[in-house]
């Protein structure tokens, strides 16, 4: 017999408390969130994160939306903690207000087809550095080049 992901949800799944956090005793992925496994059609492993399911066993999810924990545990099933929202609102991203040297956030904004807050300070100031180290790399080879040249007597 061909085991489903689904017996092995419901052999590992151990819902607690409503408003505690159930941590997934299987297997975490490298990202922290409790994975099953299934076989696609062509036989071939896909992992299957446990809060989907567990969400999906109560509700299903609107289009266009995706899901994202409300207590910031990634291991956690229990579907209490889970909500759909817009893309923007589950980068981890969204829920810092300042940067690490820090400056305010802006609100996100869609930066290489991801949504992100970019500090636009740290980026002035890393535009600046990489400027001043071209600069000095240009005045470096050019200064070399002089001190290379043969000298005519």
């Amino acid at each position: 017999m061909v085991r489903d992901f689904m017996d092995d949800y419901f052999e590992l799944a151990k819902p607690g408390k409503k408003n505690e956090c159930w941590e997934w005793p299987g297997m975490i992925n490298k990202q922290g969130y409790g994975v099953v496994y299934r076989n696609d059609y062509f036989g071939d492993k896909r992992m299957i994160r446990v809060h989907w399911i567990a969400y999906l066993l109560v509700q299903a999810i609107p289009d266009g939306l995706v899901l994202t924990h409300t207590c910031n545990n990634k291991a956690c099933y229990n579907p209490n903690h889970i909500k759909a929202v817009e893309r923007y609102e589950t980068a981890w991203e969204s829920k810092k207000t300042h940067c690490v040297r820090g400056h305010l956030l802006p609100e996100p904004k869609m930066v290489g087809g991801r949504w992100r807050r970019v500090c636009e300070e740290c980026r002035r100031l890393r535009q600046r550095e990489a400027y001043k180290r071209n600069k000095d790399s240009e005045i470096e080879i050019i200064a070399n080049a002089i001190h290379n040249l043969p000298i005519e007597k």
